[in-house]
């Protein structure tokens, strides 16, 4: 009898675990972390590309991190290419997260924000629902000056938003100094 009362609560306690797993929860998609961000400058009048880099090896907060600035010349025709690197992993210093941003697309927003004789890019490329992603955009400076281009990484914005870059959370977000001659 005992060996029954025991067969009887193990299968009991079985059937309530294995049906107590919500199997229909969808995995997480988690933020990215970015260490590095390049940003590539193509002028289109002379097919010359200029890279600028924003590095903040230790993540997040801790030390500040270190930024290029931008040196554009004055009324250019630019293409404007962003590259997301995670360099936390030894293993892997130089885990180029780009390709699985364009493949979450839906999920990803570049932001720029121009300030000053810089002035704001337009996305080029779209999330595959017709929405922009940012990762390629084009835009053309003004005259000589100087101001600042901030690049944010929004993850799961609303972009039926008027303003979606104003929703989600922050992947990585940075500040460009720009000087335009």
């Amino acid at each position: 009898m005992n060996k029954s009362i025991l067969l009887i609560a193990l299968l009991s306690f079985s059937f309530f675990t294995l049906n107590s797993c919500d199997k229909d929860t969808e995995p997480v998609n988690e933020e990215e972390l970015i260490t590095t961000v390049y940003l590539s400058f193509t002028n289109l009048n002379e097919s010359i590309i200029y890279t600028f880099v924003a590095n903040d090896s230790d993540g997040n907060g801790g030390n500040s991190p270190i930024v290029d600035d931008i040196n554009l010349q004055d009324s250019t025709y630019y293409k404007l290419e962003v590259k997301f690197i995670d360099s936390s992993n030894s293993n892997n210093p130089n885990n180029d997260l780009t390709p699985k941003i364009v493949e979450e697309g839906t999920d990803h927003l570049v932001c720029f924000n121009a300030e000053g004789a810089m002035v704001e890019p337009v996305a080029n490329d779209d999330d595959g629902n017709g929405h922009p992603l940012g990762i390629i955009s084009y835009f053309t400076t003004g005259g000589t000056g100087s101001g600042n281009l901030k690049l944010t990484l929004k993850h799961l914005p609303n972009k039926s938003d008027s303003t979606p870059c104003n929703s989600g959370s922050t992947d990585v977000e940075v500040t460009f100094p720009v000087e335009i001659q």
